[in-house]
């Protein structure tokens, strides 16, 4: 008989034995600190390209709703033989924020003017934080000095609201003057353009826009983008 010594040597001696008996030790405090070092360094440089992915995303998704409203107003002209008007409403958001043109309705208009206008569709908000751009070289068509009507209507859930509004004709045409805004509005051209509120205040368009062009003539629509 094999002294039990010696069987225990042969035992500890198994390969298999010394991989499921093996020591086993924990990671040291400068391991730790070094992962986390690591993962906060990969966090901070992927952070920024998913908010800008985000912004995007909203920027794109506002310029999708805003030439679709604009295209089925026009559409509506066509099909209805009507007057459309679109108006777009200066509000704040609404989750906050400022006071911006960021939401618009369409409505159709009585041609003999015995009646108020009908409301064709509902008031389609920007998706936020998106807003029209206040400033006149970039979106001529919020510009009070310069389109065909603005003022201030009650609004249901909102109370008095200040618009700007423009209008398909029958043909669907529109009522702009084909030369362009008024001398002096810093544009030639009828747009609306789509920027994040945070850069409101800038005199110049951020890195990622959206301008929706609106022709006159024949009241198409024409979006472009950085």
């Amino acid at each position: 008989m094999m002294p039990i010594s010696l069987e225990l040597s042969a035992l500890n001696a198994s390969p298999l034995n010394r991989f499921l008996f093996r020591p086993t030790s924990g990671f040291t405090l400068l391991e730790i600190l070094v992962v986390i070092g690591i993962a906060a360094i990969i966090l901070s440089l992927t952070i920024p390209g998913i908010n800008s992915i985000g912004s995007s995303t909203k920027l794109s998704n506002a310029a999708s709703l805003v030439t679709d409203h604009l295209n089925g107003a026009r559409a509506q002209s066509l099909a209805q033989n009507r007057h459309i008007e679109v108006r777009m409403y200066e509000l704040s958001g609404l989750t906050g924020g400022g006071v911006y043109f960021r939401a618009l309705q369409s409505f159709i208009l009585d041609d003999l003017g015995t009646n108020p206008p009908e409301a064709l569709t509902k008031i389609d908000h920007l998706p936020e934080p998106i807003v029209f751009s206040s400033n006149s070289t970039f979106s001529s068509l919020t510009d009070t000095s310069t389109t065909i009507e603005s003022g201030t209507v009650n609004v249901n859930r909102y109370g008095l609201l200040d618009y700007c509004a423009f209008r398909f004709k029958p043909d669907g045409s529109t009522d702009l003057n084909p030369e362009g805004p008024a001398p002096g509005s810093g544009s030639s051209a009828w747009t609306i353009t789509l920027i994040e509120e945070k850069h409101t205040a800038n005199s110049a368009l951020p890195p990622n826009y959206a301008t929706i062009f609106i022709i006159p003539e024949n009241g198409k629509i024409r979006i472009v983008r950085p």
